[in-house]
């Protein structure tokens, strides 16, 4: 979708729900890199039955009352968290939270997925795994955009392919040993993998598919908690007067941190809004995922066969036609009742068959770290120049 086009955008069609269109073999993702990481990176999008096994495999752990019983494990990790920022932030060279949320998204999923925390927090540095999963990633996109410029192309799969696929093996050697670990632990914590472990024992699940979950969580989860975190805070600082909201109503609401909860934390008014609008303008995955036309209309524009097509998350909801002012941080667009603005335009975590599994726990992260970082801290900006 482009400004200087017209936008085929719609919200209801036989495209979003995926009725007879097939996955896009052209994209470097597919090409390059092989479908058992695309499971792991991407696992909103279903390839085949095996896929659907993995959904239901994982279901459970993202359930409601799953969620209740995990709270305390993640809760755990935010403590850490806070008390780093409450040691180390009121130095003169401050804290780059980006790094800083990157160490604690990772925390808590490495508590969730594999039962041991990565250690970030305690180390004061990300654990050299996690800088193998964003370098991946980073390798993988510019791959992906190489694919539009021919010579590129090719230049990239010579030089990046190798390097992928050996980054790629450590990563998985990794996770396998997490799990090999985590099955000798016996402990009965309601965690991710306990609701594998659990499926192991009735023989529905191979040790290899739990580490494949494993590994989806921990790469679909982590940087982009990070980056969304990083992105709504920055919002916030350059707009005093939002951070002082904020800060105002949760302070209101509670009397000690240790009465925050995420259920009751996700009813506050105001820290709501701030989140919706943080998913919108600052989409942590802005790619969508690519699936070819069999000739079909989407919107009313008919789409050749054979066209690659998606929806990317942040076109839509920087587009005017949806959402007014649409590059300003705008908490109060989601409580007035009278703003005219396509709210349901902004779909994050996806929706229908590739929506995003764990948009629940997501959600319970984002409303703990945000309402407890507003209880406790004063923060401020180092650098006000940033664009």
């Amino acid at each position: 979708m482009s400004k200087k086009g017209n936008p085929v955008v719609t919200l209801e069609s036989p495209f979003r729900s995926g009725d007879n269109f097939t996955r896009s073999k052209r994209s470097t993702l597919v090409t390059c890199v092989p479908i058992d990481y695309l499971r792991m990176r991407f696992p909103r999008m279903v390839y085949n039955a095996a896929d659907g096994r993995m959904r239901k495999h994982l279901s459970a752990a993202f359930s409601t009352k799953a969620l209740l019983e995990q709270e305390d494990i993640v809760q755990g990790c935010i403590d850490k968290f806070m008390h780093r920022l409450g040691s180390e932030g009121d130095q003169e060279t401050g804290l780059n939270m980006i790094k800083e949320f990157e160490m604690l998204a990772f925390d808590i999923l490495g508590e969730m997925a594999f039962g041991e925390s990565f250690g970030n927090m305690e180390a004061g540095k990300p654990h050299p795994w996690i800088e193998l999963i964003t370098e991946h990633i980073f390798y993988i996109t510019v791959l992906d955009n190489l694919r539009r410029f021919t010579w590129l192309e090719k230049l990239g799969r010579i030089v990046l392919s190798k390097l992928i696929g050996s980054v790629r093996q450590k990563h998985s050697q990794y996770s396998r040993d997490k799990v090999f670990r985590r099955l000798k632990n016996k402990t009965t914590r309601r965690d991710f993998m306990r609701h594998l472990i659990d499926r192991a024992n009735d023989q529905s699940i191979s040790r290899e598919e739990m580490t494949t979950h494993a590994s989806a969580l921990i790469i679909a989860g982590g940087e982009t908690l990070a980056t969304y975190l990083a992105g709504v805070l920055v919002h916030l600082l350059q707009n005093s007067l939002l951070f002082a909201k904020l800060q105002q109503e949760v302070r209101s609401r509670y009397s000690n941190v240790d009465k925050i909860k995420a259920i009751p934390a996700q009813q506050l008014p105001y820290p709501l809004a701030v989140i919706q609008e943080g998913l919108g303008i600052w989409a942590p995955g802005s790619q969508g995922f690519p699936r070819l036309s069999p000739g079909a209309f989407v919107g009313g524009d008919y789409i050749p066969a054979g066209t690659e097509c998606y929806t990317s998350a942040w076109a839509i909801t920087h587009d005017e036609c949806y959402f007014h002012a649409s590059f300003e941080f705008k908490p109060e667009r989601w409580l007035d009742a009278d703003c005219t603005d396509v709210k349901e335009a902004s779909q994050p975590f996806s929706r229908g068959p590739w929506g995003c599994l764990d948009k629940n726990f997501a959600y319970m992260e984002m409303c703990l770290i945000i309402a407890e970082m507003k209880f406790l801290s004063d923060c401020e900006l180092l650098n006000n120049n940033l664009e």
